[in-house]
């Protein structure tokens, strides 16, 4: 093998993986901080809580984290008990976030993409190897035909096997392998760009590449001879699935076959913002339907698919509402309701049937009575008594503001439900409505997918990733 032809060869090993290596360096990070910074303390709590609740360790750290929240929330002490407090607390919210960062390396750490990267790369060689060699021959034909010059004997017994026979594929089987190298490098590029590549990836890269040559012939053998090389690559080029399917529907109609359609009634792609790549993407991880999507672990989910973990996130929330409300939901859009979080924004007061006005003359009494509580406290302030009278009155005031709240809102959920049981074009009636907002408000997942979207307001994107040589720089100075 010359020099050209491993350079060849080592060429077409690096524009593949070069950019599965750098996106374990830098892109696969960033990406798990994407997700961290959706995750304060009290959301990795109810997180653990309402999908690892049946683990010990988890549990323990749970309880460990409400047993500190609520000793730091006891009245201040001495200042020896209130930093032990705050100690506790502190070391409780860091076991919490170190668990569930360690629980995201568990999955799709960098150790993860190690072996099928290893594999992808042997592929990628033995069939460089094959296409080189093949091309080094074609040329020296080539050349031959051109200048008359006959082409030594030690060339074509390097690129014979047998004498007389090629060992090497024919047009067809390289045209397919070029067709897949360039499905697979194009879909690598896409994935690191945008943050979703995964070790299942890069295994499938390794299968399609290994099967490429088989699917080309068998593609081509359907073609003339004359467009066979151009079917096979083209064919290629195309998604697995979609090879897959182009295959399967010709055989059936070989053998006189006939394929029913699947029902369709409970799909994503019924979703806002699903579509066929997101429903395939999803289906791939095992979420054919919109109540498997009512169900899902929506970390794990980001984790699986390399989506966005807020468009999970709104997925899931869109799906809980359909459950409920079927294709009826893109209308309710109407009237604000998108998904449960905004049914649960909506119906957020179960509303004791007390009049807004009630409610209101309420909260004026405690707000008097928590002003002429402070007053009296900041003309006598050594008084314990008066303090304590403070914090009382406070408490009492957020209660009854928080009640003239809810009442507000009891009287806004039911006009908004007349007000679609109205709407004769989506043939809902009052009590139906009003069952279903009751039964999403006792929904603790829907309340767990609810406060997700909240914190992801709030929440601080984390820095852009340093880049390769910075980490390089890191690594060899062992800061790293």
């Amino acid at each position: 093998m010359d020099t050209e032809t491993l350079l060849f060869i080592v060429a077409i090993d690096a524009l593949i993986l070069l950019p599965v290596f750098f996106y374990m360096v830098e892109g696969r990070t960033y990406r798990r901080d994407m997700i961290l910074a959706y995750f304060s303390p009290d959301v990795v709590s109810n997180y653990f809580g309402q999908f690892w609740s049946g683990d010990n360790g988890y549990s323990e750290l749970i309880q460990k984290y409400k047993n500190a929240i609520a000793d730091a929330k006891l009245a201040p002490a001495d200042d020896a008990t209130n930093e032990t407090r705050a100690t506790a607390k502190q070391s409780a919210e860091i076991s919490l976030t170190d668990a569930f960062r360690d629980l995201y390396d568990q999955r799709y750490g960098s150790l993860k993409y190690f072996v099928p990267l290893l594999v992808l790369g042997l592929v990628l060689t033995l069939e460089a190897i094959f296409v080189a060699e093949f091309a080094e021959l074609l040329l020296a034909k080539n050349a031959q035909t051109l200048t008359g010059t006959p082409v030594g004997d030690d060339l074509v017994a390097a690129l014979l096997g047998v004498p007389g026979v090629l060992r090497l594929p024919d047009k067809v089987t390289v045209a397919a392998i070029a067709g897949a190298y360039l499905a697979v490098g194009l879909d690598l590029l896409r994935r690191t760009s945008s943050l979703t590549l995964l070790p299942s990836d890069v295994w499938f890269y390794a299968l399609r590449l290994i099967v490429a040559p088989v699917l080309g012939y068998a593609i081509g053998a359907f073609a003339t001879a004359d467009s066979s090389m151009v079917a096979a690559f083209t064919i290629t080029l195309l998604p697995i699935a979609d090879m897959l399917l182009w295959i399967r529907t010709r055989t059936a109609k070989v053998v006189g076959m006939e394929e029913r359609p699947e029902e369709a009634r409970d799909k994503p792609i019924k979703l806002p913002g699903v579509d066929t790549v997101v429903a395939a993407r999803l289906e791939d991880q095992g979420v054919s339907t919109i109540a498997q999507l009512c169900e899902v672990d929506p970390v794990l989910l980001s984790m699986r698919t390399g989506y966005d973990f807020t468009y999970i996130v709104r997925l899931v929330d869109a799906a809980i509402a359909w459950r409920y409300f079927n294709d009826k939901l893109p209308a309710l859009c109407t009237y604000g309701w998108t998904g449960a979080s905004t049914i649960l924004s909506r119906a957020s007061g179960t509303g004791s049937g007390s009049t807004s006005s009630q409610e209101e003359i309420r909260y004026q009494d405690t707000f008097i009575e928590m002003r002429e509580a402070k007053t009296k406290s900041d003309a006598n302030p050594a008084d314990p008594a008066l303090a304590d009278a403070v914090k009382a009155a406070n408490t009492k005031f957020d209660a009854a503001r928080q009640a003239m709240k809810e009442a507000i809102q009891y009287q806004f959920n039911k006009q908004l439900i007349l007000a679609i049981a109205a709407d004769n074009k989506l043939g809902l009636v009052g009590d139906g409505i009003e069952n279903i907002v009751r039964q999403i408000n006792n929904d603790e997942y829907a309340r767990f997918i609810d406060g997700l979207l909240r914190s992801a307001g709030g929440k601080s994107m984390p820095r852009q990733p340093e880049g390769f040589l910075g980490w390089l720089g890191r690594f060899f100075s062992g800061r790293g």
